[in-house]
């Protein structure tokens, strides 16, 4: 797991709402990104609690080089198709 579970904390809501796939998608586009080091010094790997954990550059790489020259939607800097997945509603 990537996430130090010190920080981690699960957020249950009583009656959330429920999205589709494509709702969820269409507000992840949305979302603001930005880089907070310099491309070239940005950690390709990582140690994690549960081992080493490694970006491909070849998927990423064109993301980070978007993110470095200023901050971005996703929608925007994310050269791949949306892949749906999930089929079942999310909250």
């Amino acid at each position: 797991m990537c996430v130090c579970r010190a920080v981690y904390a699960d957020v249950f809501v009583r009656g959330g709402q429920h999205l589709i796939p494509a709702e969820r998608d269409e507000l992840l586009q949305e979302v603001i990104l930005g880089l907070l080091c310099d491309e070239s010094q940005l950690a390709w790997d990582i140690e994690v609690p549960a081992g080493q954990a490694t970006l491909e550059r070849r998927f990423f790489g064109p993301i980070v080089r978007a993110l470095a020259r200023s901050s971005q939607r996703v929608g925007d800097c994310w050269p791949y198709p949306i892949c749906h997945a999930a089929t079942t509603p999310v909250s």
